[in-house]
C-alpha cells in the first residue's frame, strides 16, 4: 500500500517486523540491503541481507525461521504539510534462508520472502467448476492462498470449467482470458479490467531516482509457424506469420 501522496523527500526509513515484532536495534543496524519487488500477476518478493560475523554464533543471531511472517513498511515525509507518516509496502512469508561468505568481510545472512500468492504454485490440481462465473473462480482461488479478494464481477455464467495444473497457472490463464489484470497488495488479490486512461507522471530527480533501459533479442523471431491436424481430411494444417515493422509497434 502506497503513501497518500508523493514524498517531498525521497529519504525514508524502512520498518521491518518479524511475526509482528520490530527488529531489535543491533539487528536493524546489521541490515545492509533491503529490496521489495511488486509486479502484475506474480508474487511480491522481498530480500533482506544482514551483515554479521563469520562465526556460528554470529550467523545464528539471525533467528528467523522458514514460514515466519515479515512485514515491511516505510516512514518518511509525505506531501507538503502532512509531516512524517508510515505506510506498509509488503507482507509475506519467509520462503528461503541462506548465508553468503566473502573472505575478510564476514558473512551475509539472506532472507527471501514471498507474499501468500506463492502458495498457489506449489500443488497441481484437477478440478471441475460447475455453473460459475470467472470472478467467482478467482475469489475462490484467492481464498485458498489465505488472501481476500477484490474482483470486478463478470457477467457470463459458465456451465463447466476444467482445471488441471497449479492454481497459480490456472488463475493467471483465466485472468488473461477474460482481459483482466491482477496483483496482490496488502493481503488482497485484485483482479480488474485493464484501464488505459490513468497515467502516472514521473520526473527524474524528484519522484524517479534511477532509470535503466534495455533491449533484448531473446524470444524474437522472424516468423512463426503453427501446425495442427485436420481430422476429416487426414492431413496436416500449417499456418505461418511473418514479422513486419508495422505489426511489431
Amino acid at each position: 500500500m502506497g503513501p497518500p501522496d508523493v514524498p517531498t523527500s525521497l529519504v525514508v526509513a524502512p520498518e521491518v517486523k518479524i511475526d509482528g515484532a520490530a527488529l531489535k536495534t543491533e539487528l536493524r543496524q546489521s541490515l545492509v540491503d533491503l529490496r521489495v519487488v511488486h509486479g502484475l500477476g506474480v508474487p511480491a518478493y522481498a530480500r533482506l541481507s544482514f551483515q554479521v560475523g563469520d562465526s556460528e554464533a554470529d550467523i545464528d543471531s539471525i533467528s528467523t525461521k522458514l514460514g515466519d511472517q515479515i512485514t515491511i513498511g516505510c516512514t518518511g515525509p509525505v506531501g507538503e504539510t502532512q509531516g512524517i507518516q508510515s505506510w506498509q509496502i509488503f507482507d509475506g512469508l519467509v520462503a528461503s534462508l541462506g548465508v553468503e561468505f566473502d573472505a575478510g568481510m564476514g558473512a551475509v545472512v539472506v532472507i527471501e520472502v514471498y507474499d501468500k500468492l506463492y502458495k498457489l504454485g506449489r500443488t497441481s490440481v484437477a478440478k471441475n467448476f460447475k455453473t460459475i462465473k470467472a470472478s467467482e473462480i478467482i475469489s475462490t482461488l484467492a481464498g485458498k492462498a489465505g488472501l481476500s479478494a477484490q474482483v470486478d464481477a463478470t457477467a457470463v455464467v459458465w456451465d463447466s470449467r476444467y482445471q488441471y495444473g497449479t492454481d497459480y497457472a490456472y488463475l493467471d490463464g483465466l485472468v488473461r482470458e477474460i482481459g483482466y489484470e491482477w496483483f496482490v497488495d496488502d493481503g488482497t488479490l485484485h483482479a480488474r479490467k485493464r484501464s488505459t486512461s490513468s497515467t502516472i507522471t514521473l520526473e527524474y530527480g524528484k519522484n524517479l531516482r534511477s532509470f535503466k533501459a534495455r533491449f533484448s533479442t531473446m524470444e524474437h523471431a522472424a516468423n512463426v509457424e503453427l501446425t495442427g491436424w485436420d481430422v476429416k481430411k487426414k492431413e496436416r494444417i500449417v499456418g505461418t506469420a511473418q514479422y513486419s515493422a508495422s505489426t511489431a509497434k
